[in-house]
């Protein structure tokens, strides 16, 4: 999707159909840095799973619906819009971990 100006308002990316018909409406946000709850959980699932894992934490707040936060490429893989050694990515412009540093 062309860019837009700041604070116009407008979707990040256009809608994601997954191999089994569910659409994804997609609102992209980026930080500097994220929030240190989120990136401990995800240090924490990793460090606790086997090798190879996948790490995912669940976050919610009380009596709020739980949401589920994993690597963009393992989300890729699972949902079916990629397989494991797969290189392209959603239409999104992100860059895996690895490729990041």
């Amino acid at each position: 999707m062309a860019g837009r100006a700041r604070y116009d308002r407008g979707p990040d990316c256009a809608p994601v159909t997954l191999p089994s018909g569910i659409v994804l409406s997609v609102e992209v946000k980026t930080r500097k840095r994220l929030p240190v709850l989120l990136t401990n959980a995800l240090v924490q699932a990793e460090a606790y799973g086997p090798s190879g894992s996948v790490p995912v934490a669940v976050l919610s707040g009380l009596g709020e619906e739980p949401l589920i936060v994993l690597p963009l490429h393992a989300f890729r893989i699972i949902a079916g819009l990629a397989s494991p050694d797969a290189s392209a990515q959603l239409p999104l412009d992100f860059a895996k971990k690895e490729e990041a540093a």
